[in-house]
């Protein structure tokens, strides 16, 4: 959500860390949810003193409807500075959305390539064959989503690892946009990317697509069969480094 930060006494420079909300992944052996776009700005001018505003992304919301991808998370700003919100993921007859990173396209729709991702923030949703009976990965901010494994989902991409500069945070490991894994037909779910991205649903035990991680801009994982929704995308977050 929105809000403001005031600017400590004696800091003229941040540097920020900006993470959209993910994608939400398709529905019936959809594609992962693309990752939140996630961006480094470094030297970053401030006033000691002045109140600043921001906005943290949401994630995109799952739902069960073969005719409407999964929805796409929403973009994060602080003080100008801005990140694109990940792409849903396709259902099974509807395309791949673009974002921070795009979404993974399903088996059965008529436009098979992933969302595009943004250059800067993230990368492409994976693609699905001709004879594709599962969904492609969600794009991850540090790799593209991969495609469908037959009767498998794909994989969600990776994130990016910013642990060395913000250290292990709670609730996730210093990675973040990682993208949604496809739904499964009759194996397995694809795997969703470090950095919070959900696991793909697999008809094999009926298992539910995952939700994206809170926090971390991860995509939501693809719907099957009879657990039809797609996961939700994670929320983004917005981390300010500076010399106190």
């Amino acid at each position: 959500g929105a809000g403001t930060w005031n600017v400590p006494a004696g800091v003229t420079s941040v540097d920020i860390y900006l993470v959209g909300g993910g994608g939400a992944g398709g529905a019936n052996r959809g594609g992962g949810g693309g990752a939140g776009g996630c961006r480094k700005v470094t030297g970053h001018a401030v006033t000691p003193g002045a109140t600043l505003n921001y906005t943290v992304g949401g994630g995109g919301s799952g739902n069960s409807s073969n005719a409407s991808s999964g929805g796409d998370g929403q973009d994060t700003v602080f003080d100008g500075e801005s990140v694109t919100g990940g792409g849903g993921g396709a259902a099974a007859i509807t395309p791949a959305n673009d974002g921070g990173s795009g979404g993974g396209a399903a088996h059965a729709a008529s436009d098979k390539t992933g969302g595009a991702g943004t250059v800067g923030q993230g990368n492409d949703g994976g693609d699905c064959g001709g004879s594709a009976t599962s969904g492609a990965g969600g794009g991850g901010a540090g790799a593209v989503g991969q495609d469908d494994q037959g009767n498998d989902g794909g994989d969600g991409g990776s994130g990016v690892d910013w642990s060395s500069d913000v250290g292990a945070l709670v609730g996730d490991s210093g990675v973040f946009g990682g993208g949604g894994g496809g739904g499964g037909w009759n194996n397995v779910g694809g795997i969703g990317g470090s950095g919070g991205g959900g696991d793909g649903a697999s008809e094999s035990g009926a298992i539910a697509a995952q939700d994206g991680a809170a926090n971390t801009g991860g995509g939501g994982g693809g719907g099957t069969d009879s657990e039809r929704t797609g996961g939700d995308g994670g929320s983004g977050i917005i981390i300010i480094r500076y010399q106190a």
